[in-house]
């Protein structure tokens, strides 16, 4: 009998740029459905509230891979649909990766 397999992110991980007085903090995580993703997005909102975009993706399913990217007041297609192009890249179907923009205020959280 042979058993699905897939790629998916093995733990949480985290980053962070800085350029020109902003803060670019990213996140990925492995994720199993749209509650899940739902309730992680609403977390990191609150957990930066100051960001002022809240960008991300995410890709669920093995069959069917359902997928969604968010720019966030970004102009439109400069911010979630590459951040979804590298989920793409990766092969991966089930994970959510975010990013926040933080121009000239410092950020709270665990990614300074």
């Amino acid at each position: 009998m042979m058993s699905d397999t897939w790629k998916t992110v093995a733990a949480p991980a985290g980053g962070l740029f800085k350029d020109k007085g902003s803060r670019f903090i990213s996140y990925l995580y492995p994720a199993g459905d749209e509650a899940e993703i739902s309730a992680l997005l609403a977390l990191l909102r609150k957990e930066h509230h100051g960001a002022r975009h809240h960008c991300y993706a995410w890709r669920l399913g093995t069959d069917t891979v359902r997928s969604r990217a968010n720019d966030d007041g970004e102009p439109s297609s400069t911010a979630g649909k590459p951040i979804l192009g590298q989920l793409r890249n990766t092969g991966s179907p089930r994970c959510c990766w975010w990013w926040c923009v933080i121009s000239g205020a410092p950020c709270s959280g665990s990614a300074d």
